[in-house]
């Protein structure tokens, strides 16, 4: 589950979250992913995709659970976009 808001259009694919991939925004596939404050980086931009992928245009990655693992504190990664369950993801509007 990830919980965040759309970006200020009402019909963007864009998702606002506090999330790049890390540490010094790096790109490679597995790179871990971590919670930060926005700055409005590239690295911070994830685009909700139709088959529920959420892809960083920046890294040309897709958000992962790395090696199928699904486990609570499980850390999150990013790799190629494929398409398989471990990059799909459910949004919930940010009711706070």
């Amino acid at each position: 589950m990830l919980q965040g808001e759309p970006a200020p259009h009402a019909r963007s694919p864009f998702i606002r979250a506090a999330a790049r991939p890390a540490p010094d925004d790096r790109t490679d596939w597995g790179a871990p992913v971590v919670i930060t404050d926005c700055r409005a980086a590239r690295g911070q931009i994830w685009t909700y995709r139709e088959d529920g992928s959420l892809y960083n245009p920046a890294s040309d990655t897709c958000l992962e659970l790395p090696g199928w693992e699904d486990a609570n504190g499980t850390a999150l990664g990013v790799w190629r976009c494929y398409g398989n369950p471990n990059q799909r993801w459910t949004t919930f509007p940010n009711t706070a």
